[in-house]
């Protein structure tokens, strides 16, 4: 009798709870990514030369529940062409998602491709469109006309020649009519390892003011101005030199009609990676593990001048499920103040989404899974 009461109880618990978080549904999505990336900079000294190409697959499948609520897993490959050991690098996806139309969240490892902020080539270069997936918490809020995100991601963990390491990336945006403020923040805490007892510090802002015209002449597929200040606070704690502050003026430009587009950033100031060519105690160079950057804020003359000729159609196809379609192709021109450099880009990215992920879309709209910074301005797909 007595498990026949407690059976009675258990059913009794079971028809209290609200029916949203019973009612669960298969999800999934897969994500793609392929690049070529061609650099002819003999004339110049701030950056090498060199191929890159590569390919990266990213699916993941998982249960959504409740209004909003999902849990995912799955595995994101990639291959650098050419590359002898590795062959290939494989991750673990893991995570926690939640999505509603102001407030998102994950939690665990989830594809970087995720962050939405417009960071600018400063904070992140051309060399992490393979970026490795994101281990810690992502969340974000949207409004009308503002957004903001916070991600913490841990990459290193204190050991033998592995210092500890992780990254605080923040974006917030408000807009008012076709003028905006924007302030990306990327801080890269840059710990001990067993053989290197110091830490550097290593802190990025870019507070800026913009304009999108595009929101005036709907003709465009956009015009963006925006202008600025970057700014850098970096201190090698153990040499006792306190802190160093570069920084400098910047300005970016982007006019893109029919898909044919030309794009410019404009920096002028100090050099902002004084410590790049540092090697710490344990003997490893801080370089490319201490900056994620683009290496031409490095250059001795203090400037720096992008020009980018590309083009990137709007692509739809459709299918049985939710997609979208970013294809770029690109001619670079780099100027670091003593000669110029000469970039070929084409990349390819694909998502295909089970058509209910995410399960608090608005009508006439869809909730992608985030493809790249330029998220922000991508208008709904009806």
């Amino acid at each position: 009798m007595r498990r026949v009461g407690e059976l009675i109880v258990l059913i009794t618990l079971l028809t209290l709870i609200p029916k949203e978080l019973t009612a669960q549904k298969f999800l999934w999505n897969v994500g793609f990514r392929s690049a070529f990336d061609n650099r002819e900079y003999d004339n110049i000294h701030t950056s090498d030369s060199g191929t890159l190409f590569g390919v990266s697959a990213s699916p993941v499948v998982g249960i959504g529940f409740g209004e909003g609520h999902s849990i995912m897993t799955g595995g994101e490959l990639t291959r650098h062409f050419g590359e002898l050991s590795p062959k290939y690098h494989a991750d673990l996806l893991l995570y926690y998602h939640y999505d509603s139309d102001f407030f998102k969240a994950y939690a665990g490892i989830f594809p970087a491709m995720v962050r939405a902020g417009e960071y600018p080539l400063a904070f992140k270069g051309d060399d992490m469109f393979f970026e490795a997936p994101v281990q810690g918490a992502l969340f974000s809020l949207s409004g009308k006309n503002s957004f903001a995100e916070l991600a913490c991601n841990w990459t290193g963990k204190i050991g033998n020649n592995q210092r500890e390491k992780f990254q605080i990336w923040i974006y917030a945006r408000s807009s008012l009519s076709f003028v905006y403020g924007a302030l990306p923040f990327m801080m890269h805490h840059y710990a001990c390892s067993y053989q290197a007892g110091n830490v550097v510090d290593n802190i990025w802002i870019y507070p800026h003011i913009g304009f999108s015209f595009e929101k005036l002449l709907p003709v465009v597929d956009k015009m963006d101005l925006k202008f600025g200040w970057l700014k850098s606070f970096q201190n090698d704690r153990q040499m006792n030199e306190g802190y160093r502050n570069p920084g400098g003026f910047q300005m970016e430009f982007d006019f893109r009609i029919i898909g044919i587009g030309i794009s410019e950033t404009f920096y002028k100031g100090s050099p902002m990676m004084p410590f790049y060519n540092r090697t710490g105690p344990d003997g490893i160079p801080y370089a490319n593990d201490l900056y994620f950057g683009n290496l031409f804020y490095n250059s001795d003359a203090g400037i720096y001048n992008r020009i980018e000729i590309y083009y990137e159609p709007q692509i739809s196809v459709k299918s049985l499920c939710d997609n979208h379609i970013t294809f770029r192709i690109s001619s670079v021109h780099h100027y670091d103040g003593s000669g110029w450099g000469w970039q070929q880009k084409l990349s390819l990215r694909i998502a295909l989404l089970s058509k209910n992920y995410g399960s608090r879309s608005k009508k006439g709209e869809t909730l992608r899974f985030e493809l790249s910074h330029n998220a922000l301005n991508r208008k709904p797909q009806k």
